[in-house]
């Protein structure tokens, strides 16, 4: 509505300055055609962006989480590492699952991918439930 208010007053504008209503309607016309094509052309930057800030979060976890598992990955430790200080407490924990080779060698890539996504999930569910026991945020707690 506010829009053509602007429009005919423009067009009332334009034909007090030119006295020609067929140079007034041109005129109009390109200015219609014009706003028009902004509009559209806002409508299609602003679906770019959106679809630029998804992607980017979409490569930002990639380049930051194990595709198999969705843990954070060595980059994301070694950044972790680097953020402490020295007046920073934090615990670090190393497992190993024995024999996994032999787990990929006998029963296949796929069922050792089965096993590691079933751990993690059994891991990180042990970690927060002996954290919420000890009355521990769990916030903190990163796996990589």
């Amino acid at each position: 509505m506010r829009l053509l208010t602007y429009t005919a007053l423009a067009s009332f504008s334009i034909y007090l300055v030119s006295q020609n209503l067929h140079f007034t309607f041109i005129t109009m016309s390109l200015y219609l055609i014009l706003a028009s094509i902004s509009v559209y052309s806002g409508v299609i930057i602003i679906s770019y962006m959106q679809n630029y800030v998804k992607m980017y979060e979409r490569v930002e976890f990639a380049a930051n989480h194990d595709e198999l598992t969705g843990l954070l990955n060595r980059r994301s430790f070694n950044r972790y590492l680097s953020e402490i200080d020295g007046n920073t407490a934090a615990s670090l924990l190393l497992i190993d699952i024995d024999y996994f080779k032999m787990i990929n060698d006998t029963y296949g890539h796929i069922t050792g991918d089965m096993i590691l996504k079933k751990f993690q999930i059994h891991l990180k569910m042990s970690l927060l439930k002996m954290l919420q026991l000890d009355g521990l945020a769990a916030k903190n707690l990163q796996l990589f």
